[in-house]
């Protein structure tokens, strides 16, 4: 009898041991909001948080068809000083929150900043969770947006739009068309930064654009 009970004690004893450190690896982990580590947005410091405990910010743009994913942190006590970066999924479950996320949702990111081409930074997330969701406004039905856009600009050469965001001496420059927000590729950044044209956030400007 005694071995039995040993047997069961040692079986008890395996099973705490193997528990125990993966919950407190999940609670030195869980999403803090670090303030220092916002303070002037610096990419240092966000990249450590990004990759320690993960990043509390706000869903900027979500669309689930086109797959675009865009998060804004914002620094603390000055609500004009922000940094956009673009999501990439990493895995099955990622992908699955994300196509759920919408604007404005309080979210947790965890992942890394990883290189690419674009000028735009992109966060290869590894997981992601909604803190606080975006409540639709009481008194006001939700949004229905128009169908066939994306169709309707492939049968053109050229738009009338506004200009939704511009950054990073007019390598980015963002684009509104009636219902969507549009990310225009830059290859003549002479035409784009503000000082040589005067474009800015609202300005009405017709763009050519090639859609291959």
């Amino acid at each position: 009898m005694a071995k039995k009970y040993l047997y069961a004690l040692l079986i008890c004893l395996s099973i705490v041991g193997f528990i125990v450190p993966k919950v407190a690896k999940s609670s030195a982990t869980a999403c803090v909001y670090n303030l220092e580590a916002y303070r002037g947005l610096e990419m240092t410091q966000l990249s450590q948080e990004l990759n320690n405990t993960g990043l509390i910010v706000r869903i900027h743009g979500a669309a689930a068809s086109s797959q675009m994913f865009v998060m804004s942190v914002r620094e603390p006590d000055n609500f004009f000083n922000h940094r956009e970066f673009s999501l990439l999924a990493e895995n099955l479950e990622t992908i699955d929150t994300l196509k759920k996320i919408n604007r404005h949702d309080l979210v947790c990111v965890g992942g890394n900043i990883i290189t690419n081409s674009s000028p735009q930074v992109h966060i290869k997330v590894s997981s992601i969770q909604v803190l606080e969701p975006w409540q639709q406004p009481k008194g006001f039905a939700p949004y229905k947006r128009q169908h066939n856009l994306l169709q309707e600009l492939k049968e053109q050469n050229s738009f009338i739009g506004k200009v939704h965001a511009i950054g990073e001496e007019g390598k980015i420059l963002v684009a509104g068309y009636k219902d969507l927000v549009i990310p225009l590729f830059v290859s003549a950044t002479e035409y784009t930064p503000k000082p040589a044209t005067n474009l800015r956030r609202d300005s009405r400007q017709g763009k050519s654009f090639g859609i291959g």
